[in-house]
């Protein structure tokens, strides 16, 4: 669990000069990690903790996953609309137009993490 957070806090600190889709992924992933050990230690760190490290976890992983889910759906309707017979299928109603708004509460949240002192 150690290495995993020490691992989690090296991909914090590189988000300070700014990050990039793999970053993101790189984030998403150690983070989904982190979640599922922190619960199956459960018994050993205590209730309290364990609730404090998940909404601290959180804080970055729902809009994380939400970025990820507009990224996956954006992929997939422009593969849809390429294999399309009907060249002029509309994809635009059906993208995430609110990718500003996400990007904008992951820095926030990335800011948070960094400063959060949970994962020492």
């Amino acid at each position: 669990m150690k290495e995993h957070l020490q691992a989690f806090e090296v991909l914090l600190s590189k988000t300070k000069e700014g990050w990039d889709e793999a970053l993101l992924a790189e984030l998403y992933t150690s983070i989904d990690s982190l979640q599922t050990l922190v619960e199956d230690f459960f018994h050993i760190l205590g209730e309290k903790k364990i609730q404090a490290l998940v909404e601290e976890l959180n804080i970055l992983l729902k809009p994380l996953r939400e970025y990820r889910n507009c990224k996956e759906r954006e992929k997939i309707l422009l593969n849809m609309k390429e294999q399309s017979k009907n060249k002029t299928l509309d994809i635009t109603p059906l993208l995430c137009d609110h990718t500003n708004e996400l990007q904008e509460k992951i820095v926030y949240a990335l800011k948070l993490l960094r400063s959060s002192q949970f994962y020492i």
